[in-house]
C-alpha cells in the first residue's frame, strides 16, 4: 500500500502538470505514492496527455479526475482528498517539483514530533535557486511574510527546522484524518489564503505545523491563469476569519535570528545586517566575482556586496549574473534607488515586460510614501499596540522609523 496520496489540482499548463508528475516518479521511491489529480475544466491538451503519462508513470495509483468547469483550488483539494485512500495527503501544485530525497524527512517528523498537524519542504525559485517559501509569519501589520524569502537555501536560518503560523499549500503534507477532522479547505476562498486559513485552523486544533529543510522542491509559483482576480475579497475573508488568531511574529525571528528588522520609507519590513559585519566587509577590495559570491552566500544581507557584484559582472560581460544581481538587491532591500536600479538593468537586457513591473512598483511605493500623515498614523497605531503588548522589537521598529534610521532601504 501506498504511504501517502499526492493530490494535485490543476486548469491548464499541461507541460507544467506533466513535469511535476514526472518529477515525482522520478524523486520518490517505488509505490510509496497514489496521485489523484483534479482537473478544474482545462481547455488545453490536459484530458489527454496528463492521464496518459500518469498511467505511464504511477499505473493503477494513478487517478485523473475530471470537474466541467474551474471552481477554485480549494474545491479542487477537497475533492482529492475524498478520493485519497493513503493516510497521509501531499498537497502539491502543479508548478512544483519535488528533489531527490524529499519524501522521507517530511514523513519522518510525524513519527518523531508530537502533535504535528502540518508540515511543508522548503520551496526554491527556479530561476535563481534562492528560498522562496520556508514557513510564513506575519509583519507588525499582521502581513504574511515569507521567512528569508530570496536567502540561499543552504543559509543556517534556513536549514533549521522551525514551527510556524502557517505553510504555503503549494507543497503541503497533512494527515488524512486531522484534514478532515478541521473541515478541510474552506471553498469560500476562491484561489487564496485558502492555505493559511487551514493553518491557522489546525493551529486552533491544538496541532503544530513545521517546514522542514532537508525537504526541498522547486515552485514557479503563481502560474495558474487568473490566480491574483480574487486577492481583495481574499484578503477580507482571511482577515473575518482568522484576524484574531495571527500573531505579529516576523520581526521578532529576525531579531532572535541575529538580524535586524527595519521599516523602510513606506513602512514594508526588511531585515538588516549587524553593522559591525557590514562595515567589516564593505572595508575589503573586491574584485573577483567568485568571491564576492561565495560572501553574499554567507552574509546574503550585505547590501554593498549586491553593488559589487553587479559592477564585475557588467565588468565581464555577464549580463544575467548582473540583473541578478540588481533584482536580489531590490527584493531584500526594497527603497526607491534599488527599484529604480532593477528598472533599469530590466530594460538593459530587455526584459520590457519585468521592467514594467519594477515601475509599477516602484510608483506605488512612491505614492505611499507622499501620504506622509497616513503613514504616520499608521506607525503610530503599531507603536500604541507594540507597547500594550509588550513587542520591543516593533517598538523599537518605529522608533527608528521615526528617526529616519535605516529607511529607504538599507543604508
Amino acid at each position: 500500500m501506498s504511504a501517502v496520496s499526492v493530490c494535485i489540482p490543476v486548469y491548464g499548463r499541461q507541460e507544467l502538470t506533466l513535469r511535476c508528475l514526472e518529477a515525482l516518479c522520478r524523486h520518490s521511491p517505488a509505490r510509496a505514492l497514489e496521485v489523484v489529480v483534479v482537473d478544474n475544466g482545462s481547455l488545453d491538451g490536459t484530458p489527454q496527455r496528463v492521464p496518459q503519462r500518469g498511467a505511464e508513470l504511477f499505473g493503477e495509483r494513478f487517478l485523473y479526475v475530471r470537474r466541467e468547469r474551474n471552481d477554485g483550488f480549494a474545491i479542487a483539494c477537497n475533492e482529492a482528498a475524498r478520493h485519497a485512500t493513503t493516510p497521509m495527503l501531499f498537497f502539491l501544485n502543479n508548478d512544483a517539483e519535488v528533489c531527490e530525497g524529499w519524501l522521507e524527512p517530511l514523513l519522518k517528523v510525524f513519527r518523531e514530533e508530537r502533535r504535528i498537524g502540518a508540515a511543508g519542504p522548503v520551496l526554491t525559485y527556479p530561476e535563481t535557486g534562492r528560498v522562496q517559501h520556508c514557513g510564513i509569519a506575519f509583519d507588525p501589520f499582521l502581513h504574511p511574510v515569507h521567512l528569508y524569502e530570496h536567502f540561499p537555501p543552504d543559509h543556517p536560518v534556513v536549514r533549521h527546522r522551525r514551527r510556524v503560523q502557517a505553510l504555503t499549500a503549494a507543497a503541503l503534507m497533512v494527515p488524512g484524518q486531522v484534514f478532515a477532522d478541521v473541515g478541510g479547505f474552506d471553498e469560500g476562498y476562491v484561489n487564496g489564503y485558502e492555505d493559511m486559513d487551514l493553518c491557522l485552523r489546525l493551529r486552533g486544533a491544538g496541532w503544530r505545523l513545521v517546514c522542514v529543510p532537508e525537504s526541498r522542491a522547486e515552485h514557479a509559483t503563481s502560474c495558474t491563469p487568473g490566480r491574483f482576480a480574487n486577492e481583495d475579497a481574499n484578503v477580507r475573508r482571511f482577515r473575518e476569519r482568522c484576524g484574531e488568531a495571527l500573531v505579529p511574529d516576523a520581526h521578532r525571528i529576525y531579531e532572535a535570528d541575529g538580524f535586524l528588522p527595519r521599516f523602510n520609507d513606506w513602512l514594508s519590513l526588511y531585515v538588516a545586517m549587524p553593522g559591525e559585519t557590514r562595515v567589516a566587509l564593505d572595508a575589503g577590495v573586491w574584485t573577483e566575482r567568485k568571491a564576492v559570491e561565495q560572501t553574499l552566500k554567507r552574509h546574503p544581507l550585505w547590501e554593498n556586496g549586491y553593488l559589487f557584484w553587479h559592477d564585475i559582472a557588467e565588468r565581464e560581460g555577464c549580463a544575467d549574473t548582473a540583473f541578478l544581481a540588481r533584482f536580489l538587491r531590490a527584493a531584500l532591500f526594497p527603497g526607491r534607488e534599488s527599484f529604480i536600479d532593477f528598472a533599469q538593468a530590466a530594460g538593459n537586457t530587455g526584459d520590457v515586460i519585468t521592467q514594467r513591473i519594477a515601475m509599477a512598483r516602484l510608483k506605488q511605493a512612491e505614492a505611499r510614501q507622499r501620504d506622509g500623515e497616513g503613514l504616520r498614523a499608521r506607525a503610530d497605531a503599531i507603536a500604541d499596540a507594540a507597547e500594550r503588548s509588550g513587542d520591543d522589537v516593533a517598538l523599537r521598529m518605529c522608533v527608528q522609523w521615526f528617526r529616519g534610521e535605516g529607511r529607504g532601504g538599507a543604508r
